[in-house]
């Protein structure tokens, strides 16, 4: 946890002043980061527009989980603080763990991100239930705290 936090730090220390361009319209912008709950593991984000994303991650919880997640996007719904921006997000996707012979489930996720005025990146916190379909029916929860780094470039959009 440590080394997440000084990470993180780190990043936010090297941080170029001119990032306001990349919230103004996601449309092909790419954040890679952290996200420490379950699972911890690596982040990435792919916005197709302001409001719709992909979202994925590989971590550890239990065993090896890899997830994947349309993500729709309201930039209204929380008042803005002073400086920066927030966002809420609802969304869902598949999501694979190694444990008990190799694990399907449908995860729904629910979220909140903040962008801090003039930086390229994301600060989130997201929770949602897991619906295991195989090898049986159980219900478990995915969440955690992460941090997403916007690198400046824009790949093409999905048309």
């Amino acid at each position: 946890m440590k080394i997440i936090l000084l990470f993180s730090m780190l990043i936010l220390a090297c941080l170029p002043a001119q990032a306001e361009q990349a919230r103004s319209d996601q449309t092909g912008q790419l954040g890679v980061g952290l996200i420490a709950g379950s699972p911890i593991g690596v982040t990435m984000k792919y916005w197709l527009d302001s409001d719709i994303a992909f979202d994925g991650g590989a971590g550890y919880g239990n065993a090896g989980v890899f997830y994947a997640d349309v993500l729709f996007n309201n930039w209204s719904l929380v008042n803005p603080p002073r400086r920066g921006r927030t966002n809420t997000y609802l969304g869902a996707g598949p999501r694979v763990a190694t444990d008990d012979g190799g694990q399907f489930a449908l995860r729904a996720m629910a979220g909140i991100g903040y962008w801090p005025a003039g930086q390229p990146i994301e600060i989130f916190a997201e929770v949602g239930p897991t619906f295991k379909i195989t090898p049986d029916n159980k219900v478990g929860i995915d969440g955690g705290l992460g941090l997403r780094y916007y690198f400046n470039v824009v790949l093409s959009p999905v048309r």
